[in-house]
């Protein structure tokens, strides 16, 4: 049927149209009907104003299939809202009058009215602007003109509409509305004709009303006590951090960000200090080598101006790193949500990372011989604790080739997979790990099934790590062996 294509779609249009409304006037409390998929009030979801949302449906199968999208994601209580939330879903018609709406901001309909019978149309005036009567309201409409664009010229777009009315029709309709209950109303749509047709208008046609009244709280609170005839199918309560469990966490979550790099630009200036003095040292003649005071003069970033002053600056002690919790301060994550460092220190209490007087973090820098250690109780974690009795080191030539054959003589059942581990010894992480089928490697004789020969380009600044599973013939049950090249 539809000949024009239009981008975004129609429906995108439709529901940025309510979004860019909310973003401009920030409704704290929201209501669409006709919610359905519960597209718009998801995208709502996430403003940091918004406090209340409610969908209506008359269709309960829709909500029960949609309403998980309303639900808190992983991401919500990661990251909570500023301020708390309430979604609520409800089925129900909107031509009947229901408390669980009245007293809000904004409610929008978008592609609604068409659907409803010219006795229903009466009583959604009613209830909608009468009885709810919220401070703006959204209607949408089709835009009957716009048809003849459409393959066939349709006199309606869909077999469910009831009517489409053209713009004057449509205007005639909503200014009366709105002069019977005291709105004001401007009238906008989505969906541009093309440049020969501007005279046909939008193909989707709006209505915003704005509330020309002040309602009294008595009124309202009055019309609340009414009997609810809706059935509620979702409640949810969203995370926020005006709750003390989840303001705790997002402190937390955003002190250890910003004071590790903190720490790690530190411990990076230390480095290439050290570095520059030893350079000095072997050359005394060469004055090219930087200095701390070098990195410091095109200091930009926060963590740079935190260095650049004593009272901020980490220090060492031993094999710890102290970062000054005044330094929080200098952050805008942290200051967003506690900007008072007695409620800092108090959250951090928790975390057990406190110096003795509470007046820094304190981090421990693992040295070698503990990371050596740690990685020797991962091996015997994953491969068994006989790993030592297993293990054998078979050296590289110094003088041989980038890319080398080695032969592992140890017993492979060709069933099993070769777990190859590259290990980049400058920072202790892996480079890659990947599995190789044993019966794919190569044998150096036929002969010989307890040998595998690998092929690998050898990098002699990086160790090489080869973990096999064997079979030991004393044993039936499947062991470990580490071979290390180096």
């Amino acid at each position: 049927m539809h000949a024009v294509r239009f981008s975004p779609p129609l429906s995108v249009q439709r529901r940025i149209f309510v979004q860019d409304f909310v973003s401009e006037y920030k409704p704290k409390k929201i209501a669409d009907l006709g919610c359905r998929e519960c597209i718009v009030l998801e995208k709502l979801r996430n403003s940091n104003f918004t406090e209340l949302l409610i969908g209506v449906d008359i269709d309960d199968r829709i909500l029960l299939l949609n309403m998980h999208r309303m639900t808190p994601n992983f991401d919500h209580y990661l990251f909570p809202l500023e301020r708390p939330l309430t979604v609520m879903l409800y089925h129900g018609s909107v031509c009947e009058k229901d408390p669980a709406l009245v007293g809000l901001d904004l409610i929008s309909c978008t592609e609604l009215i068409e659907h409803l019978e010219t006795e229903e149309l009466a009583k959604l005036e009613d209830v909608l602007f009468g009885f709810w009567a919220p401070y703006a309201a959204i209607i949408s409409t089709p835009n009957v003109e716009y048809n003849v664009l459409f393959t066939n010229s349709p006199k309606v777009r869909s077999w469910e509409h009831k009517f489409e009315w053209t713009r004057k029709e449509f205007q005639d309709w909503a200014l009366k509305v709105a002069s019977r209950y005291n709105y004001k109303v401007e009238f906008s749509g989505v969906g541009d004709p093309p440049p020969e047709h501007k005279e046909i208008g939008f193909c989707s046609q709006i209505a915003t009303f704005i509330k020309d009244y002040n309602e009294s709280e008595g009124s309202i609170n009055a019309k609340k006590q009414c009997k609810s005839v809706y059935e509620m199918m979702l409640h949810s309560l969203y995370p926020s951090i005006q709750q003390k469990e989840y303001f705790r966490k997002a402190v937390w979550r955003e002190v250890r960000k910003n004071m590790e790099v903190l720490k790690d630009r530190f411990l990076y200036l230390q480095n290439k200090t050290e570095e520059s003095e030893q350079d000095q040292m072997t050359d005394a003649s060469d004055n090219s080598a930087p200095s701390i005071h070098h990195f410091f003069m095109d200091a930009f970033t926060i963590e740079d101006q935190c260095l650049q002053d004593d009272a901020l600056k980490p220090y060492m002690q031993g094999n710890y790193v102290y970062v000054p919790l005044e330094a929080l301060l200098k952050f805008p994550d942290v200051t967003k949500l506690c900007d008072n460092l007695d409620d800092i220190r108090d959250v951090l209490t928790d975390f057990n990372i406190l110096s003795e007087d509470s007046k820094a973090i304190v981090y421990h820098i693992e040295t070698k011989d503990e990371i050596d250690e740690a990685r020797s109780l991962w091996y015997r974690t994953i491969y068994g604790n006989d790993l030592e009795e297993h293990e054998t080191v078979l050296p590289l030539d110094p003088d041989t080739k980038t890319k080398e054959h080695r032969t592992i003589e140890c017993p492979i059942d060709p069933d099993t997979k070769i777990k190859y581990e590259k290990w980049d010894y400058d920072d202790d992480t892996p480079l890659h790990i990947t599995e190789i089928d044993a019966q794919l490697c190569k044998c150096s004789d036929s002969d010989k099934k307890n040998e595998v020969t690998v092929d690998e380009d050898w990098n002699f600044d990086t160790g090489v790590n080869f973990v096999c599973p064997i079979n030991s013939e004393d044993e039936p049950k499947l062991d470990w062996s580490k071979f290390i090249f180096s």
